[in-house]
């Protein structure tokens, strides 16, 4: 067993959820946006992080088979 890459792997796990988490506060605050201030801009920028998103799920999806 390599316990130097065990715990570096771990240690990314962590780095990922504090990330996770991170996102997670942000849509929770709606990217910091007032509803007056919303407009086809913030659109367009909120879907390219979906992309990105459903990139990282694709990726981790194909780590895990």
């Amino acid at each position: 067993m390599n316990e130097s890459a065990i715990a570096a792997f771990v240690a990314r796990i962590e780095e990922a959820r504090q990330l996770l988490a991170a996102i997670s506060a942000s849509l929770d605050d709606h990217l910091g946006y007032s509803p007056d201030g919303i407009n086809w801009g913030h659109v367009g920028s909120l879907r390219h992080v979906i992309a990105m998103l459903k990139e990282v799920e694709t990726h981790l999806e194909g780590a895990t088979k």
